[in-house]
């Protein structure tokens, strides 16, 4: 099966539901960015489509296939070291944690070790910044319209960017959610135009965001 998901949480059974909530969100910036490298590698791994390193206070030696096709290293987890960090250290503790069980991964299992290590060095070279281009489109009237990503330890958010030639017409966050898949992945999609009027929609077909073109300065 093909490996597409890289996790990195807390043992939920080890730690209080707030804590293991807020870094579960707070890492999905980082392992979202190694997600969308991993998609170009189409790996194909020996009964495993996700990889979860899970955070324990006393980690176990080996790595397990569980249940849901997941391959689950776990790795030590700091946490008087975490609830102190200031918010431009965490980058690091969290890649930390991931690379060493992903590197633990690598002792009984075939993993893309390299292609890994190269999107966690790519990201580190992009300052920690998780952001992407959903969607471009050029629409009849010569407008180009974009729907821009960016993902942080703390929030999703979609912008709408229309430019005309090289000159920004608009430009605005149009979503804002928390930072994970399961709840901003599904409501965004296209880019339509129908009846003046420039429509995003969701997965569902359903409109996430409209504007009337004619209120844009087209001169």
């Amino acid at each position: 099966m093909i490996l597409k998901h890289i996790y990195l949480y807390l043992n939920p059974s080890e730690y209080p539901d707030p804590l293991v909530t807020e870094f579960g969100f707070r890492t999905r910036y980082i392992c979202n960015f190694i997600e969308r490298r991993l998609k170009e590698e189409k790996f194909n791994a020996d009964g495993f489509s996700k990889i979860c390193v899970q955070g324990r206070d006393e980690p176990g030696e080996e790595c397990h296939i569980v249940s849901e096709n997941a391959l689950v290293p776990e790795v030590h987890f700091d946490r008087a070291r975490y609830e102190n960090l200031k918010d431009e250290e965490h980058h690091e503790f969290f890649l930390e944690m991931l690379e060493r069980g992903l590197t633990k991964c690598q002792k009984s299992y075939v993993i893309p070790l390299s292609s890994l290590h190269s999107a966690v060095e790519e990201f580190r070279s992009c300052r920690y910044v998780n952001q992407w281009e959903h969607k471009k489109k050029r629409l009849s009237n010569g407008l180009v319209v974009s729907l821009q990503c960016e993902l942080t330890m703390t929030e999703f958010v979609l912008t709408l960017s229309i430019k005309k030639g090289n000159e920004l017409l608009f430009e605005r966050p149009i979503l804002n959610t928390k930072p994970d898949e399961l709840i901003f992945a599904h409501q965004f999609k296209d880019i339509a135009q129908s009846d003046g009027e420039l429509v995003v929609t969701n997965k569902f077909g359903k409109t996430l965001y409209n504007l009337r073109l004619s209120d844009l300065t087209l001169a």
